[in-house]
């Protein structure tokens, strides 16, 4: 099975860069095409999110900023150039959008960030687990020290079938 599709599901916080950078690299090497996405709780919570004050819901349940711009947006122009994307900003339970949004979307592999190190990592059961879980897709959790690593076998295996 070949990566078509990834889904890049980001948390539009400071790791979300990381997570982005590694879904563009890995997608570059493999020729795919990226579906990044946010979940929110809430309109509020993502109100609360650096310079997201002024977002807004349309009447078709899009969200934008005043300036009528995806707060993915920025993300996009900075992390993928010219690859396909497509971007969704969704509202709910983040596990469940994601797992449904990748099913719905065709997407054959996954990649979220892991803030979690340590003990707590080892606890708590994570999102990226709960996404696995739900989606039956394989899931990369991107942390600082995984990005690296992986990135370096990504490109020898663009050749290979999945």
């Amino acid at each position: 099975m070949a990566l078509t599709k990834i889904l890049c599901a980001v948390d539009l916080e400071e790791g979300s860069a990381q997570v982005c950078a590694f879904a563009s690299e890995l997608a570059q090497a493999l020729h795919s095409q990226i579906v990044l996405c946010h979940v929110t709780d809430s309109l509020q919570t993502l109100q609360k999110k650096p310079g997201l004050k002024d977002v807004t819901v349309g009447a078709n349940g899009s969200i934008a900023t005043k300036e009528g711009e995806s707060p993915l947006s920025a993300l996009q122009k900075a992390h993928f150039g010219t690859l396909p994307v497509e971007t969704h900003l969704l509202v709910g339970d983040a596990p469940e959008k994601i797992a449904s949004l990748a099913k719905s979307t065709g997407c054959d592999f996954i990649v979220t960030g892991s803030p979690r190190t340590g003990l707590s990592a080892v606890m708590r059961p994570s999102v990226g687990r709960r996404i696995q879980r739900l989606s039956g897709l394989p899931v990369t959790m991107v942390g600082s020290a995984v990005c690296d690593s992986i990135l370096n076998v990504a490109a020898p295996l663009s050749g290979l079938a999945w």
